[in-house]
């Protein structure tokens, strides 16, 4: 896991939420398929509205949407779950940054929203009532430097969806997907690396 988007909404109506996405992202085309192989270089730097969706029921239930932003989606999700009467759970995960994101929406609410940075200096969010199978501090207690501290991360992630009965890791070769792919909304991280390589001159040329 080097970057991780995805949300994830409990309902066995699929075809009504591929329509739902497809009046929310404006994408009028969807194709079908295996995961495609130029996802992950569609992700966005910032976090402007997803431009690729791609998704699927990957487990009887639940359907996992995938998309290329870190954009944490609350109008989408307040509406969606709103709309199916349902639970929608939002994860997003960053390894290089060290940082750690889930939210779960019921209804047309949003009930939890968690988010955590251990890079940097960073506020975390932690808004809604604590779930029972919570401790005193979200996350999972871990023992550091002889002390007991809470760390919320990816493992947390996994841990408390998996209290919602999703599962959120599996092999996403193994389904067949719907994708709505538009145009892009901003600078993808591919392109942002591209330019950082075409700055750099051989040393030949700084004479």
């Amino acid at each position: 896991m080097a970057t991780w988007t995805a949300f994830y909404v409990k309902t066995t109506n699929e075809a009504g939420l591929k329509e739902k996405l497809i009046a929310l992202t404006g994408i009028s085309t969807a194709l079908e398929g295996r995961f495609p192989s130029d996802f992950h270089n569609s992700y966005l730097i910032d976090e402007a509205a997803p431009s690729y969706l791609v998704f699927t029921s990957t487990q009887p239930g639940w359907v996992t949407i995938v998309y290329n932003s870190a954009h944490k989606l609350a109008d989408w999700c307040i509406d969606i779950s709103k709309q199916f009467n349902t639970q929608v759970i939002v994860t997003l995960a960053q390894n290089t940054s060290d940082y750690y994101y889930f939210a779960l929406y019921d209804k047309g609410e949003m009930k939890r929203e968690l988010e955590y940075c251990y890079s940097e200096d960073y506020i975390p969010t932690n808004l809604g009532k604590k779930f029972d199978f919570e401790a005193e501090e979200p996350g999972d207690e871990i023992e550091y430097n002889g002390d007991s501290t809470f760390l919320f991360d990816f493992d947390s992630i996994e841990r408390y969806c998996s209290e919602f009965g999703l599962t959120i890791q599996c092999n996403y070769q193994d389904f067949e997907w719907s994708m709505l792919k538009g145009r892009s909304t901003g600078k993808t991280v591919a392109q942002a690396v591209k330019e950082l390589h075409d700055a750099r001159k051989p040393w030949w040329k700084f004479w």
